[in-house]
């Protein structure tokens, strides 16, 4: 069974202010479980994912602003 974590949990580890979590899963911006008594769970893989991403992007513009240099 894969671990999920609370918005709190989640928001701790994006380092996001107290309830950012929630609002982005409702925007449909990352990924979210909502129970069927309503809370929200995360998917501890989808947000590694996402941090592997973030730093992905991160290499990618050091790399090119890198490119740009003389």
């Amino acid at each position: 069974m894969p671990e999920l974590l609370t918005p709190h949990e989640v928001d701790v580890i994006l380092r996001y202010p107290r309830g950012r979590s929630i609002k982005l899963a409702i925007e449909g911006r990352i990924p979210a479980i909502k129970l069927p008594d309503g809370e929200m769970r995360f998917m501890a893989e989808d947000i590694s994912n996402l941090l592997k991403a973030g730093r992905r992007s991160l290499a990618a513009r050091e790399a090119k602003a890198d490119g740009d240099r003389p």
